[in-house]
């Protein structure tokens, strides 16, 4: 009972630099950019495998699964029921429904 959100639970106005500052941002810019152009094709192993021919050095583990959980959390990437990884973000709708005072978490007193 209460308000605490679940752990699956998008919260747009989430600041996760702190969690995430040893993620190499050209690294996450060319994932990002590999996800939104093969969505659908590949599962986590297989994006890892073919993003490895992609990258001028080799990702890290470490590293590859922080930039994944990242864009699990805050909801841009999705796992169908076969794992295969599909790009659900998108710029136009979040920011329609995130200006929306009436949509937005409220805490109860």
């Amino acid at each position: 009972m209460g308000n605490s959100l679940g752990e699956n639970d998008f919260q747009p106005d989430t600041d996760f630099s702190g969690l995430y500052k040893e993620i190499d941002s050209g690294e996450e810019e060319i994932i990002i950019s590999f996800i939104r152009e093969w969505s659908g094709h590949f599962r986590r192993k297989e994006l890892r495998e073919k993003l490895q021919e992609k990258l001028p050095e080799r990702i890290t583990s470490q590293n590859y699964n922080r930039i994944i959980q990242k864009l699990l959390k805050t909801n841009m990437i999705a796992l169908d029921s076969k794992g295969y990884i599909g790009w659900i973000f998108s710029r136009e709708l979040y920011t329609k429904y995130a200006t929306r005072p009436d949509l937005r978490l409220r805490q109860q007193p």
